[in-house]
């Protein structure tokens, strides 16, 4: 297909190659509706990069693929570190192609990114705000929807910002000009009516020019169908369930056709243009991605529903991996078929750390299969939704779990305090208060009755109720369990004491408890941290406050790593943002601004409001003290109206009064009073969270007031 009408698009894609080629990385993000010319406007490109001397590195996401990790990326070369989650390694493998690349710029173009799985999606808004390194162009295509949007979202606030094409139809003499190419005389009106702009539609109708012209591409290509023999269609019917590009002799296998009536029928297939060879005479595609879609739509839904459990069949007994196995398994898997559970099971164990979203998806076929694999793998199943920051949809699995478990058993209690501490990160202040009141701490072993007041702290800490913090951490380090050593409890517990004594002004006695909390964090286990992520994240917001920055470097680094490779995101944003703060504070603000931008992608990964929201607002800070004034107010403007939306804490004041300080440090003061006002407690009480912009706002006409740093501290001390 010619690019006919998009001189203007095309110029500005070789613009982006041009800059990568001197040096200057460049993104783009081209969207619109299918046919529209996405792809040919990539393939252009693809060929003019490879003219201009670039390293030109392709993939595309398609619509069967969305539940295997990184098929959207795994043509281009990337590919994950044992053990690493999808997400984590983006960056990394990006900047490993400057080997292959040498002195050359890079080109990554990924096609069809609405299709793309969760992995892909995650590592994608990684490049995106973190780009490769080495001079690149990173050029994305895709449909409006969700994943569009949401990469939209995360490029044009990263720091070298993002072109983002519309592609709309064809206008009427433009459409007659692509009509002549394709040998249509005359004007046409009707045709160009008929596609509505669309060049793919376009050319189908070309194709189909009789009296009675098909309305949309589904039409035309069942039309083809009609014209095919039955076992051609039969064998692209296969084809369009396994991919794109196939396996001629799988595709004949799950069509259940002789091997031998492959050559015949691939005759058929491409001297109707269904077809082309692909990179070896193994493997054909479809003309177009549009094509393969319109195939499986006009594909009757039982026809589907056999050719899945034929595949499933067929892979099986080649010895195909079980995450092969289970994208076919999980459409058709029924209740009581044991046999398919235990596929799915050992596919999603094989995929949850590298992909929590798609083994999710799959521990929830396996267990509708199956209740009875219930007790061993709910956990597994409410951590992957967890992870993949499906929070509703684990909240319920959680709720579902606490009615099966009796109530205040080990696993009972366990259960309710993560409930109450997701609840409380998804914005869910209320509720999570709520779940933690309903028990009975004196009913539960040392353990539990340790754990329910180290979680009552935390929720305190994050309320405002900042008396309450101290009396409930001597509670839970009383009632735990003899151990054979020291814990986090007792890091808590210094850091406060630290925070008290400094308060009284005995300096002494807060350096040795603030030093003791350190020793402590840094000496702590693995699964010490990730038992008790709320507190090890506590621990250096609270020695923030007593401008104890190296001991905040030193415990958020320490809490942020173990949390952040374990893959849970959400519960690494707080203890990683302690440490955006503890940089900021004491002059690296590069640093702090790097940071800040890593944890605020990844908050959007864990797709939790509450997190993000926090990173946010302390992302806009740093960018403000660099005086990067545009992003830091777009930022801001983002955290407040997440903010508006959540539940109050000290974290949402703190995005409305950076947003305050930021706009008038910008020289937007009149705005600023519509936004900020001095806060207190939920409760109104005199104990309410200091805000920012106290100092910064004392005066709606100053025309640039004093740093944020300078007085403004993002504090959580009492007001005096």
């Amino acid at each position: 297909m010619s690019l006919i009408g998009r001189a203007a698009e095309r110029a500005a894609m070789q613009q982006a190659v041009d800059d990568a080629a001197r040096g200057r990385g460049r993104t783009v993000i081209v969207r619109g509706e299918p046919g529209i010319g996405k792809t040919e406007l990539l393939r252009a490109t693809r060929r003019y990069a490879a003219g201009a001397g670039l390293m030109v590195r392709s993939g595309r996401a398609t619509e069967l693929e969305q539940d295997v990790p990184l098929a959207g990326l795994s043509a281009m070369g990337l590919a994950p570190a044992d053990g690493q989650p999808d997400w984590q390694w983006a960056q990394s493998a990006a900047d490993d192609l400057r080997d292959a690349a040498g002195d050359r710029a890079v080109a990554l173009l990924v096609d069809d990114a609405h299709w793309a799985d969760p992995a892909t999606v995650d590592a994608l808004a990684i490049l995106l705000s973190r780009p490769p390194r080495i001079p690149a162009v990173l050029m994305i295509t895709a449909r409006p929807g969700p994943v569009a949007d949401a990469l939209v979202r995360v490029a044009t606030t990263a720091p070298a910002g993002c072109l983002v094409m519309d592609l709309g139809p064809l206008d009427e003499a433009d459409s007659i000009r692509l009509l002549r190419d394709h040998g249509v005389t005359g004007d046409r009106p009707d045709l160009v009516r008929a596609s509505g702009g669309n060049p793919l539609f376009l050319r189908e109708l070309a194709s189909h020019d009789d009296e009675s012209v098909p309305t949309g591409i589904v039409a035309a290509v069942h039309r083809e169908l009609a014209g095919l023999s039955a076992d051609a269609v039969r064998l692209v019917e296969a084809a369009a369930l396994l991919g794109d590009p196939f396996e001629v002799g799988l595709a004949a296998r799950v069509a259940g056709l002789p091997e031998q009536r492959t050559d015949d029928l691939l005759a058929e297939l491409t001297g109707h243009r269904f077809l082309h060879p692909g990179v070896d005479l193994a493997q054909f595609r479809f003309r177009h991605p549009v094509v393969r879609s319109a195939v499986l739509e006009s594909t009757d839904v039982s026809r589907r529903r056999t050719l899945h459990r034929s595949a499933a069949a067929v892979l099986a007994a080649g010895g195909a991996p079980a995450p092969s196995i289970a994208r076919h398994l999980r459409p058709v898997a029924e209740f009581g078929d044991t046999a398919a559970a235990r596929t799915l099971i050992e596919a999603a164990e094989q995929v949850r750390h590298r992909s929590p979203s798609v083994a999710a998806d799959w521990y929830t076929a396996a267990l509708r299969c199956d209740p009875r694999l219930a007790p061993g793998h709910t956990q597994h199943l409410i951590t992957a939704l967890v992870q993949s920051g499906r929070a509703v949809e684990a909240l319920d699995r959680m709720g579902d779990e606490l009615e099966r478990l009796p109530a205040g058993n080990p696993d009972w209690t366990d259960l309710t305090l993560r409930a109450a501490a997701l609840e409380r990160l998804t914005g869910l202040v209320t509720s999570s208060e709520r779940r933690l009141a309903a028990v009975d701490p004196t009913g539960l072993p040392p353990a539990g009755r340790s754990d329910w007041y180290a979680a009552s702290a935390v929720s305190a800490f994050h309320a405002g109720r900042f008396e309450q913090v101290a009396p409930l951490v001597g509670q839970a380090v009383a009632a735990r369990p003899e151990q054979g050593g020291e814990g986090l409890l007792d890091a808590a517990r210094e850091v406060l004491l630290a925070m008290t004594a400094q308060f009284r002004g005995d300096l002494d006695q807060a350096s040795k408890s603030a030093a003791e909390a350190r020793r402590i964090v840094e000496h702590a286990s693995v699964a010490e941290i990730l038992g008790h992520a709320d507190i090890s994240a506590m621990v250096p917001w609270t020695l923030a406050q007593i401008d104890r920055f190296d001991d905040v470097l030193v415990t958020a680094r320490r809490a942020a790593g173990v949390t952040r490779a374990a893959g849970n995101l959400f519960a690494a944003a707080p203890a990683a943002l302690a440490e955006v703060l503890g940089l900021a504070l004491t002059g690296r603000l590069t640093e702090a601004a790097a940071l800040s931008e890593q944890v605020t992608v990844e908050a959007r990964i864990a797709r939790l409001d509450q997190p993000l929201q926090w990173a946010l607002w302390l992302h806009a800070w740093v960018l403000a003290e660099r005086d990067e004034l545009a992003r830091a107010t777009t930022l801001a403007q983002e955290a407040h109206a997440m903010a508006a939306r959540l539940e109050p804490s000290v974290m949402t004041t703190n995005a409305r009064s950076v947003l305050g300080s930021t706009l008038i440090m910008a020289g937007r003061a009149e705005e600023e009073c519509r936004c900020w006002r001095p806060t207190t407690s939920r409760a109104g009480s005199a104990g309410g969270p200091r805000a920012w912009c106290r100092v910064c706002s004392r005066s709606a006409t100053t025309p640039r007031p004093p740093s944020m740093s300078n007085g403004c501290v993002p504090s959580l001390q009492p007001t005096s």
